[in-house]
């Protein structure tokens, strides 16, 4: 967890590091289970979004990446 804790804009903000530069980033949470510097495994529960919608974003670095081709979401609707 490389950052969990309130932000200006996004009100409780989660940033998990992948590694390579790579990071995905988690806005409007109602709550956050987890502390900046914990080691996360996949199923672990990283907090809940109530009710706001929830902001994702893919990052490498500085940049925003297109996150729907990282879910697999490219195609149309």
């Amino acid at each position: 967890v490389a950052f969990s804790d309130r932000h200006p804009r996004y009100g409780r903000l989660l940033i998990l590091a992948h590694g390579g530069e790579y990071y995905s980033v988690y806005g409007n949470m109602g709550e956050l289970r987890v502390r900046e510097g914990e080691l996360v495994s996949e199923g672990d529960m990283l907090g809940r979004v109530e009710e706001r919608r929830l902001f994702f974003q893919i990052r490498r670095g500085t940049r925003s990446l297109n996150a729907r081709s990282w879910l697999g979401l490219d195609g149309n609707f």
